[in-house]
């Protein structure tokens, strides 16, 4: 993501063979950590779901103003691991996807 631009995305939450998830009754959580190993949230993520019974999701992180946008020097890019977690209705939490964030130099 830019640092100086918001981030947002659509994307569909589908299971090992690709048949979509229903996400009635879950909860959604992205966040974005400095490092793995880490427990201290950089910044978390606004998560809608746009149609729990076909697992269709959107996410959007703030960028300007928020602790990515400032985050480290702006003159340089950055790799930050996130995890999207998924809370099923009974409570058992379930990682649905991680990865890494790749905050950069913004474009003027």
């Amino acid at each position: 993501m830019q640092r100086n631009e918001d981030f947002g995305c659509a994307l569909e939450v589908t299971d090992n063979v690709g048949a979509p998830i229903d996400l009635t009754g879950w909860s959604l959580a992205l966040s974005v950590k400095e490092r793995l190993e880490t427990t201290i949230v950089l910044q978390s993520a606004e998560i809608e779901i746009l149609d729990a019974a076909t697992g269709w999701i959107n996410i959007q992180i703030q960028g300007p103003g928020a602790p990515l946008g400032e985050y480290g020097d702006p003159l340089l890019s950055y790799e930050l691991p996130f995890d999207l977690i998924a809370t099923d209705p009974e409570g058992v939490p379930t990682a649905l996807l991680a990865g890494y964030v790749t905050v950069s130099r913004g474009i003027s």
